[in-house]
């Protein structure tokens, strides 16, 4: 009986706390302020043509059109993510790997990207040369964090290639 009073008392706190995220799951809305690409970017390598990102509704944003890769790409190209909270120099996340590792990682946008879009499938290095379209992914709250700080945030994106920045792009979004 001295063991099952405990226990109640896990479980009514891990429910409360599930109640508590599920009630703030709502509480805040993403506005995307703007997107800046780098200037310089090497047009030679890539196009973002007619690729656009819209809003459909509170929390929902859909990615749609076409994008252009005018070289083969492999491992020796880096893809950088930085996520930024306000003005900090120092990034909440930071992640950076070969092109090929990004593209063949099992994580549900990519999978879910996949379905509405002609990328290559896990796997596949190089990534090919070639017009690549993608077809009304849509990005909704379930996809997104249950809790977040509200305030200014920014996601830097480079590609990299021997050491040099070929093209980049940075996100600044608010959380309110």
């Amino acid at each position: 009986m001295g063991q099952i009073v405990p226990v109640c008392v896990m479980v009514l706190c891990a429910v409360l706390y599930h109640s508590t995220l599920e009630a703030n799951a709502l509480r805040y809305e993403i506005i995307i302020d703007r997107f800046e690409p780098f200037p310089n970017t090497d047009s030679s390598l890539l196009s973002f043509g007619t690729l656009r990102l819209s809003r459909k509704a509170r929390n929902v944003f859909v990615v749609t059109g076409a994008f252009e890769l005018f070289k083969n790409v492999d491992n020796d190209y880096k893809i950088s993510t930085e996520l930024f909270f306000a003005q900090s120099t120092s990034p909440l996340f930071s992640s950076t790997s070969g092109a090929c590792d990004t593209m063949s990682s099992d994580n549900e946008l990519l999978n879910r990207l996949r379905n509405v879009s002609n990328l290559p499938p896990p796997g596949t290095c190089p990534i090919k040369k070639g017009v690549y379209q993608i077809d009304d992914y849509v990005l909704d709250e379930n996809q997104l964090p249950v809790m977040a700080w509200k305030g200014t945030y920014k996601i830097v994106i480079k590609y990299i290639h021997n050491s040099e920045i070929k093209v980049g792009s940075t996100w600044h979004f608010s959380i309110v």
